[in-house]
């Protein structure tokens, strides 16, 4: 959950998710109420869950599935090191940040 300071209010959260058969390659979204969109919240939730993985040994990779008609969090997944995969799922795109390479 992210909340705003001091008045604690929930304006969006994060999901990860490891499954069975590789938990070091984990999946993540985020979603963010609408009135909090293009004000930098987005980037904000994403460089602080990267910057807590890459702390992480075990964790070997992120992967994110985004609407192809949102510009924007495509945009923010770029400009986070994530690189475009192949495969669509329907209107989805799919990206993956390989943190043993981008560890800096």
């Amino acid at each position: 959950m992210v909340q705003l300071k001091p008045a604690r209010q929930t304006i969006g959260f994060i999901l990860v998710h490891a499954t069975q058969e590789k938990k070091e390659e984990l999946n993540i979204g985020y979603l963010l109420a609408q009135q909090y969109w293009h004000q930098g919240f987005a980037g904000e939730m994403l460089l602080a869950l990267l910057h807590y993985y890459r702390d992480q040994q075990n964790v070997r990779a992120l992967y994110a599935g985004v609407g192809a008609s949102n510009t924007a969090s495509v945009r923010l997944l770029e400009k986070c090191g994530f690189s475009r995969v192949s495969g669509t799922s329907g209107e989805n795109l799919f990206y993956r940040l390989n943190l043993e390479e981008n560890s800096a």
